[in-house]
């Protein structure tokens, strides 16, 4: 469904490919990075293999490239919400490798999608989320114009666990006037 190719100053956005699995892994197995979004760090390639298949099958994630070295360093999707506004309403879910953090990666990503996402019409209606705890992800979030809906729990199966979280709603004409004030 995201069949595209985004650039940024220093990001590639596109489709995971078969060849990711190395770089894939190499981040999904530090503990602490999966775990911020709600599932456990990976204990082997073949874990990786898995997901990195769902992707490739489903094409609702995209691999953040960093241009420099042409590595994967993180993945950013679209999860439709079909239940929901009929397909026009989509949650946004990302996470980054951990030497990555705090350096502006995930913002000149999410920002670049949103861009994308709205100029091509696709979506109406983004949601996201992130654990009280995660403040760099509320920075972005914050950043990109979403307004905070409430706070909730989040049981993450995978990790049997549940977070308290922080909700958000972004709708086409928030974001573009929000942009337009920056």
């Amino acid at each position: 469904m995201l069949i595209v190719v985004i650039e940024t100053e220093r990001l590639i956005l596109r489709l995971f490919e078969a060849t990711d699995l190395d770089d894939f892994y190499a981040y999904a197995k530090v503990p602490g990075v999966g775990e911020r979004a709600g599932w456990p760090h990976h204990k082997n390639k073949e874990e990786t293999q898995q997901v990195l298949n769902a992707f490739i099958k489903h094409q609702d994630v995209l691999a953040v490239v960093h241009k420099n070295t042409q590595k994967v360093i993180g993945s950013i999707g679209l999860h439709v919400d079909e239940e929901r506004l009929k397909g026009r309403s989509a949650k946004l879910g990302y996470v980054l490798a951990k030497p990555y953090w705090g350096h502006g990666y995930m913002s000149e990503a999410a920002k670049a999608l949103l861009d994308h996402i709205f100029e091509e019409d696709l979506f109406d209606t983004l949601e996201v989320a992130h654990f009280i705890e995660n403040v760099a992800s509320k920075r972005i979030i914050e950043k990109l114009g979403f307004e905070f809906q409430n706070e909730g729990n989040y049981t993450s199966e995978a990790l049997n666990k549940t977070f308290h979280s922080r909700f958000y709603r972004l709708t086409k004409d928030q974001y573009l006037k929000h942009m337009s004030h920056r």
